[in-house]
């Protein structure tokens, strides 16, 4: 007996659903998978939370992809996720600007690990 799998993902794979109403919460929020989920969630209707661990230091680039995205798409939130009480103090912060949090995407990295 064999097995065949649908490389092509076309039967019961769903690309054309929505995420109206959702809030995404994305660690590495700047990196390039990070950047380009942030853009496929709000493509697809949520608004994201971007996680970041120097948004201070980084601020021009943070301001330039909230403005890509939309100031009311998206908004970035200090965290390192090596850290939980940052994480902690992150979600509870992007909970009280976006309510209900639905998604997560864990695109953190590390450099020197």
């Amino acid at each position: 007996m064999s097995i065949q799998y649908d490389m092509s993902l076309r039967h019961g794979v769903d690309f054309d659903f929505r995420l109206d109403g959702k809030v995404a919460v994305v660690t590495g929020g700047l990196g390039g998978i990070a950047m380009a989920m942030n853009a496929a969630l709000i493509a697809k209707g949520a608004r994201v939370a971007i996680l970041i661990l120097y948004p201070s230091f980084e601020e021009p680039r943070v301001q330039a992809a909230i403005d890509e995205l939309g100031a009311n798409n998206a908004r970035a939130f200090a965290c390192d996720v090596a850290n939980e009480a940052d994480v902690e103090r992150a979600m509870k912060a992007a909970h009280e600007h976006f309510g209900d949090l639905h998604l997560l995407v864990n695109a953190a990295g590390c450099i020197t690990c």
